[in-house]
């Protein structure tokens, strides 16, 4: 299932609240970012956008080494 919401919060509180999960039909529920990107149509421009991509996660990444 894919929802368009602006944090890791709201999307809990979406799946807290969707009934086929307070069924108990789903056995797994995974919070993943997902970031649409456009096809890069000039070499490059995308470039500034991936890197700051690759720094986001790898603070992300820190932030859980330390919690």
């Amino acid at each position: 299932m894919i929802v368009n919401v602006a944090n890791a919060a709201e999307a809990r509180t979406f799946i807290d609240n969707e009934p086929f999960h307070k069924a108990g039909v789903f056995e797994l529920v995974r919070v993943r970012r997902w970031r649409q990107m456009q096809p890069e149509v000039v070499p490059g421009v995308n470039g500034s956008t991936a890197q700051e991509a690759r720094l986001q996660l790898k603070e992300l990444r820190l932030k859980e080494l330390i919690v």
